[in-house]
């Protein structure tokens, strides 16, 4: 998230530096970025849950995608 790793980010949270976690998240808003989540979901007495845990996130390759769109666009979808 920003180049921030998670240990960085869980020790501003632990220590309660507000500041630094706005920092943090302030890099990232409003910008696009690609997520890889993992969806599980759970069933357990008729209760269904759903859990979500984000792998990865990155930058968008705009020129990357552009040539996939194009691919599809080609290949009819």
């Amino acid at each position: 998230m920003g180049y921030v790793t998670a240990e960085q980010f869980a020790d501003a949270k632990e220590n309660a530096n507000e500041l630094l976690m706005q920092k943090y998240l302030n890099k990232n808003t409003f910008r696009e970025k690609i997520f890889r989540l993992r969806i599980n979901e759970e069933t357990f007495n008729d209760i269904t849950t759903v859990k979500i845990s984000c792998i990865s996130i990155s930058d968008i390759d705009f020129s990357e995608y552009g040539h996939r769109l194009i691919a599809n666009i080609q290949n009819g979808f």
